[in-house]
């Protein structure tokens, strides 16, 4: 019995068996109504495993907000939105063939490019002989792993390494005091400035007074006629 796959809109996988399908009436299992605009929209061609797989991806890429599909299909259909379920099918010489649903996410995984033998790495890399001398835990003693006994050694071989003298940065006392120096001086000129300010008098402009005109002294004595000698003068005309 054939088995198909069948991506719901949560983006949910699973694989479902079925007796007879007609490719016309695939989007019955996909849960439409009817199948207008439900058709094939892809095929993947690719050899997985040592197995050669058709994959015929059947769905919608119109309908209503809020139904879009959610599962992340591999390019060269990674932009391009889905509504509703969608079917898968594995075709082999023309048949519908069986498919997992782990087998189909595995050639999904494949096809993103997200699909590589780690195991088998891992399991190389832990086979891999270490050469030299290697701690307790199994680690190569390469200067990056220690073993705690090793730690104690490096820890005195620490302690006996002299620590270099730190140099001592000079002294700013000097610096400071011939600065404090400096500015007791301008301070000082300041000063002194100031006061010299202070004590020049700065006098007003004096008027000159007007002289006063000494007049000339009149000596009356020398223009005053006696009496006794007018009278005489008199007498004598007389």
């Amino acid at each position: 019995m054939p088995s198909i796959i069948i991506i719901d809109k949560t983006g949910s996988v699973k694989s479902t068996n079925v007796k007879t399908l007609e490719i016309s009436d695939l989007y019955k299992k996909c849960g439409f109504k009817t199948s207008t605009g439900f058709s094939q929209q892809h095929t993947w061609t690719v050899e997985f495993n040592g197995v050669e797989y058709k994959l015929q991806l059947f769905g919608k890429t119109d309908g209503k907000a809020g139904s879009e599909n959610k599962y992340e299909f591999p390019p060269p259909i990674d932009k391009t939105l889905f509504f509703g379920s969608c079917a898968v099918l594995n075709i082999e010489n023309g048949v519908i063939s069986n498919m997992s649903a782990a087998e189909f996410n595995d050639i999904m995984d494949y096809l993103q490019g997200g699909y590589s033998d780690i195991g088998s790495e891992e399991s190389e890399e832990s086979d891999e002989e270490i050469e030299g001398p290697v701690t307790k835990d199994g680690y190569k003693k390469d200067g990056f792993v220690v073993d705690d006994d090793d730690e104690d050694d490096d820890s005195d071989y620490a302690s006996s390494v002299e620590e270099p003298v730190k140099k001592k940065k000079p002294a700013q006392k000097k610096v400071t005091a011939v600065a404090s120096a400096y500015v007791e001086r301008v301070m000082e000129k300041e000063k002194e400035k100031e006061k010299e300010k202070q004590n020049i008098c700065i006098k007003k402009p004096v008027k000159p007074r007007a002289k006063k005109v000494e007049e000339p002294e009149q000596n009356y004595c020398s223009e005053t006629v006696s009496v006794e000698l007018v009278e005489e003068e008199y007498l004598e005309r007389i």
